[in-house]
């Protein structure tokens, strides 16, 4: 069995800000739920690239999948701007 590392890496620490600045942006051209989405995805799969992965690239993309819809349902039920 893999020893887990959960501590914060510098990836976790970039991958908010980015985001955030992300959807700024986006927010510039389409609407705040699909511009919060999109954000959260790209950040999560550029800084992905940094990090090793354990798991099966399947459990990898319906975890992004499932975070794409959390924010997206969140964002649109609930009006939240990140």
């Amino acid at each position: 069995m893999l020893k887990q590392d959960d501590g914060i890496r510098w990836t976790d620490v970039l991958c908010i800000p980015i985001a955030l600045a992300l959807t700024y942006l986006l927010g510039q051209w389409l609407s705040r739920p699909i511009a919060t989405t999109l954000a959260l995805v790209a950040s999560l799969l550029f800084f992905s690239l940094f990090e090793r992965r354990e798991g099966n690239r399947k459990k990898f993309i319906i975890a992004i999948l499932v975070g794409a819809i959390t924010a997206f349902t969140v964002a649109a039920l609930f009006n939240w701007a990140p």
